[in-house]
């Protein structure tokens, strides 16, 4: 049987890791003496037993001549890096919706998961250069060790670095265009919920890159990325367009993935994923997926543009968190109250604003939680002309995890009239619901929502409220959306 010729270009050496000049003495380069030292590694202190390897790891990689059983010792860091990963994974499932910065522990992993990948990479290098194929079972460690860390710093929303994907995407590369893409690789290669081959493994990564991770909760990523590497195997690569859900992919490492899912042209550089059956798996199993990855689907048919231009700005501002918090601040405004002291307010620089949105760089991290989809008031640090404060309020649409200079959020501001109410209804099984809220009016539309505590909702039932100047009594007719601390409920509002 002969093997057609693969239609992928092949994309040659990898860039290599910074070789020292010299071997360190600390180095363990006998397999005997590096596997009686990870015995004793102190994994009951975690974040020690880390560091000790993240040290160890970078002597052997980094060395000038690690010798012919480099493969070996590389090997041998597998069962502690295992052990860490999972530590990590339990830490990441007790705070799975709220925005946190990268602890010490998840710190150290992520550096020696790539430093564990820059070994094997280093590996493969020698063997092309010898004129031998690295071995499939090289290549995905190299790739499985990148897409480890890259998961953890997904979940604590920092952005995916261009070296990090030109990597993965040599690495597949070089498995396409020498016909092992598909072969199954086993445990303890790779861990039991990985995808069995190159291909699918590097597949169930890129569908999360699609769905623009810094604008989804953690909980929706980590369930979207085990459903999407048990189900890689219904997506296919073409040269041309297969069916209406077909995603280019820039195989030239120029750009992004989601950047060239957007953007990407015809030509010898683009090849197509062909969704179909993923995307018919994913409308029952996951419809957040689904509905994630059919908007960018559409979004490629209709302009790229935003739709009013970002403008650049670097003013001071005060944003405030929380229900009870924002309460307490526009109740004070509406009122003419002289405003307090807000010890709960985060200081924050605007960076740019359009008339739908802004961003802001935080300092520091935020006392109230948090999370994508939850309301915020911004306050300008100073006043206009007439001693008005000047803000706004938004609902937070995208954080960002700047390394060392805290979070980048970015708003969608939310339109028309905005009242603080506080809820009157209260019963034993509400009573430990928070009674603040806010009413918003669209003067376009005249339509109302209600932003309150999950909890309030039940259709058809009425709550009375009250605002600064009025009283309502509100028909809650159906839920907007649902957040993770707040719910928008659209509601009617009901004479007597």
């Amino acid at each position: 049987m002969v093997t057609p010729a693969s239609s992928f270009p092949d994309p040659g050496l990898f860039p290599p890791p910074t070789i020292a000049v010299a071997r360190h003495p600390a180095v363990m380069l006998s397999p005997r003496q590096l596997k009686n030292w990870v015995g004793e590694l102190p994994l009951a202190n975690p974040t020690r037993a880390a560091n000790e390897v993240l040290q160890q790891l970078r002597l052997l990689v980094r060395d000038p001549d690690p010798g012919k059983h480099f493969g070996t010792l590389l090997d041998l860091f597998a069962a502690p890096l295992e052990a860490l990963l999972e530590t990590v994974e339990e830490r990441l499932q007790t705070n799975p919706d709220n925005a946190i910065p990268l602890d010490q522990l998840e710190y150290q992993l992520i550096e020696c998961l790539a430093e564990l990948a820059a070994g094997y990479i280093r590996i493969a290098n020698d063997h092309i250069l010898q004129g031998k194929r690295p071995t499939v079972e090289m290549l995905y460690r190299a790739m499985s060790a990148m897409q480890r860390g890259l998961h953890i710093k997904r979940l604590h929303y920092h952005q995916r670095t261009m070296t990090c994907w030109s990597n993965q995407l040599r690495i597949f590369l070089h498995a396409e265009n020498q016909g092992v893409s598909t072969q199954a690789v086993k445990p303890p290669v790779r861990r039991d919920n990985e995808p069995t081959t190159i291909r699918e493994l590097f597949f169930s990564s890129l569908m999360v890159c699609l769905t623009d991770p810094n604008h989804r909760r953690p909980a929706e990523i980590i369930e979207w990325t085990q459903w999407a590497a048990a189900n890689a195997n219904l997506l296919e690569l073409s040269l041309l367009p297969q069916g209406a859900a077909a995603i280019p992919l820039d195989i030239s490492g120029a750009m992004p993935p989601l950047s060239g899912a957007r953007q990407a042209k015809p030509g010898p550089d683009t090849r197509y994923l062909d969704t179909t059956r993923f995307m018919q798996a994913a409308k029952n199993d996951t419809p957040g997926l689904h509905r994630a990855l059919t908007e960018l689907v559409k979004g490629r048919r209709q302009s790229e543009q935003r739709k009013s231009t970002r403008q650049p700005r670097q003013q001071p501002y005060r944003l405030v968190f929380g229900m009870r918090e924002m309460y307490q601040r526009l109740n004070a405004l509406t009122r003419g109250l002289e405003p307090s002291e807000q010890q709960y307010a985060t200081e924050a620089v605007q960076v740019n604003q359009s008339r739908d949105g802004a961003a802001f760089v935080l300092h520091g991290q935020p006392a109230a939680p948090l999370s994508v989809g939850e309301p915020v008031l911004a306050e300008a640090g100073t006043q206009n002309a007439r001693g008005a404060p000047v803000g706004f309020t938004a609902i937070v649409q995208r954080f960002l995890n700047i390394d060392g200079q805290g979070f980048e959020i970015g708003v969608e501001k939310m339109r028309g009239r905005l009242i603080p109410v506080m809820i009157q209804n209260t019963t034993a099984e509400r009573n430990q619901l928070d009674p603040h809220a806010l009413l918003q009016q669209d003067t376009e539309t005249g339509r109302y929502l209600l932003l309150a505590a999950r909890g309030w909702f039940r259709a058809d039932d009425h709550i009375n409220v009250e605002g600064p100047s009025a009283r309502y009594r509100l028909r809650l007719v159906r839920m907007a959306s649902e957040m993770l601390h707040t719910t928008r409920i659209e509601v009617e509002i009901s004479e007597g």
